[in-house]
Parts: structure tokens; C-alpha cells; sequence
């Protein structure tokens, strides 16, 4: 029969650190996909958290997601760094291109960390809406004229809306006077779920390896 032969306080550390070292990777791998969901979470919830305005068909120049925005905001966990998030950006670019306005609004300049770049969102204030364009709070609604209307009013061409509400409303080439506001949909998910991941971690590293 073979003899068992003691290990050495030094192979004892190594098979004990090795375990440690998977239950360690294991841990990561659940707090990426919770810090994950999180970030959506609160991404999301900030996203609706601005007066919502009504969802305006698809036109030349304009494209929409009809009102399925948010359902594309995601956070997922990172394929090229252990214990990190990353934002699903190609689906945002190819479902809602200007994501980044909704982020950070007309006439100004955010950094993003990851990758590292600077972006400047040009102002809107100045730019002028076709004649064919009136502001309503639907399809088939009633047409007003912008410095009335609600803030939650969208544009919509002369032939989505009501025909006789037109007379009220002078049909010239109107101008934008207010910038968009920025969301900050993105800067908030991603707070909250790095805040999580970081804690977590720390919290499992200490616990793992004592």
C-alpha cells in the first residue's frame, strides 16, 4: 500500500491559495453580472426619470426607437478586463445613434474614461424646423404653436396631426430657442454599479483570503 507522505507547511499554503485564488475568480464573475444588472437598473430608471415625451413616427433625418430607448440600455460584464462592467455601446449606436445626446444634452462637452476620448454635442439653439413641422402631444393630436405648447409636446409633420388645428397656428420656420438636457443616464448606472463591484469585491477579497 502506498505510504501518505505530510505536506510541508509551504505545499499546504500553496494548495490553500490555490483554492483561495478560485473561489476568488468565482466571486468576480457573480458581483460582474450583479454590478451589471445594477448599473441597467439605475441606467434605466434615470433615463425615465425626465418628463417623457410622446413617440413621434420615424422621418427623414430623425430616426426613432419607438419608445424602446430604454430597453436597450444595458451594462454587461466586461470581456476584456476581470472585475469590470462595460456599456453595451454597439447596440446603442446601431438602435440609437444619438445616445450620447440623450447622455449629455446640446452644447456641451463630457470625457469618457473608457475609451478614453472627449465628445462636444454642437448647440441646437438657432436651428430652424421645416414649415411642415408643428409641435403636438401625439398623432392626431392638436397642433400649438411652440412657445405655448407643454414640454413634453414632440414634432410632427402637418399631416400626422389634426387638420383644423393648423389655422392656429402661424406656419412659418420656426427656430429652436431651448437647448436638450442631459440624461446622465449612463454617468449614473455606471456610478452605481462600479460602486457596487468595487465593494463587493472588497468585501469577498477579505473574506476569501483572511
Amino acid at each position: 500500500m502506498a505510504s501518505l507522505v505530510p505536506l510541508s507547511p509551504k505545499a499546504k499554503r500553496f494548495l490553500n491559495a490555490n483554492k483561495q485564488a478560485q473561489a476568488f475568480r468565482a466571486a468576480i464573475k457573480i458581483r460582474e453580472a450583479e454590478a451589471a444588472k445594477l448599473a441597467t437598473t439605475i441606467s434605466r430608471g434615470t433615463y425615465h426619470t425626465r418628463i417623457p415625451r410622446p413617440v413621434a413616427p420615424p422621418r427623414k433625418g430623425r430616426p426613432t426607437t419607438d419608445g424602446l430607448f430604454a430597453d436597450y440600455i444595458n451594462w454587461q460584464p466586461s470581456s476584456a478586463h476581470k472585475g469590470f462592467i462595460d456599456f453595451d455601446t454597439a447596440t446603442m449606436k446601431a438602435k440609437a445613434p444619438y445616445f450620447l445626446i440623450q447622455e449629455i444634452g446640446t452644447n456641451r462637452t463630457a470625457k469618457i474614461l473608457n475609451p478614453p476620448a472627449v465628445i462636444t454635442v454642437r448647440s441646437q439653439i438657432g436651428r430652424t424646423i421645416p414649415y411642415n413641422l408643428y409641435w403636438a402631444a401625439g398623432v392626431g393630436g392638436t397642433a400649438v404653436d411652440a412657445r405655448t405648447g407643454a414640454s413634453g409636446d414632440q414634432l410632427y409633420l402637418a399631416s400626422e396631426i389634426n387638420a383644423a388645428s393648423l389655422k392656429n397656428v402661424k406656419s412659418r420656420r420656426k427656430r429652436i430657442r431651448r437647448e436638450i438636457k442631459g440624461k446622465h443616464y449612463l454617468q449614473a448606472g455606471g456610478a452605481e454599479g462600479f460602486r457596487y463591484l468595487g465593494e463587493t469585491l472588497v468585501a469577498d477579497a477579505r473574506k476569501i483570503f483572511r
